[in-house]
């Protein structure tokens, strides 16, 4: 799926608010983000909703900083209305995403994940095929279609790409590690920090990190690993929703 990430220019604005939305959503501690813009195509106000767990001088650094390595913009820290809220109960507002079913098949020799994952009323399914059939592989499938069904909640969304499935044995038990990373558009990888895995000074968190202890099978196990990675991220996910409580 080409998000509008890729098709951006560095040094000017986008013509929409989306695209500046999806990246300061992206900023640590921010959940949601709302931007109105002039009919001159200029930023006017920017509401930012944010845990309370950040500094809220160091988050507005935070998006100053992103608009000027991103965008080229030195942003009056004015223009920056921030609300933050607690943690737990701010989760409690956004329903997680919940995992439904995970169902491997074999056609002759392939392999096939199908995933099923529900947020609220509604369900989405990702697929995924390979040819390896032992449990790693298995995993590895069903992680990867857990990702598509995952994509399919939004379309603004950045691409996340699966980068290793572990199979770990513990002192308290055996657990499934996943290891995800969101991928930069063309021309940004020289502003990611790698020490600190952040995107230059914005604080985007570009490497993510799933577990889950497998209580039954490793691909379902693979699986809610993938959604422990990415449920606390789920307000980005669900930007036009979560913008609504700045309303």
């Amino acid at each position: 799926m080409e998000s509008s990430w890729s098709n951006m220019r560095r040094g000017s604005l986008p013509p929409n608010a989306t695209a500046v939305e999806e990246r300061i959503n992206l900023v640590r501690g921010v959940y949601a983000s709302q931007v109105i813009m002039s009919p001159g195509n200029e930023i006017q106000e920017i509401h930012v909703l944010a845990s309370s767990r950040r500094n809220p001088k160091q988050i507005v650094r935070d998006i100053e900083s992103l608009m000027l390595v991103i965008f080229g913009v030195r942003l009056d820290y004015r223009k920056i209305s921030l609300v933050q809220v607690d943690e737990a109960r701010f989760e409690q507002w956004s329903p997680r995403v919940r995992l439904q079913q995970v169902r491997l098949t074999t056609e002759q020799a392939t392999r096939r994940a199908r995933v099923t994952l529900q947020l609220g009323p509604r369900e989405v399914t990702g697929e995924a095929v390979g040819e390896r059939s032992d449990a790693v592989g298995d995993a590895e499938l069903a992680a990867e279609a857990t990702l598509r069904a995952i994509r399919e909640l939004s379309d603004t969304m950045p691409e996340i790409q699966l980068r290793e499935v572990k199979d770990v044995q513990l002192q308290a038990g055996r657990a499934v590690l996943v290891s995800l990373e969101i991928m930069l558009a063309e021309g940004e990888q020289q502003l990611f920090d790698a020490s600190q895995n952040r995107l230059g000074l914005a604080g985007l968190e570009r490497r993510l990190l799933g577990a889950a202890w497998v209580r039954g099978d490793l691909p379902t196990a693979a699986a809610r690993a993938v959604l422990a990675a990415l449920n606390r991220r789920l307000p980005v996910l669900r930007r036009a929703e979560a913008s609504d409580l700045l309303t």
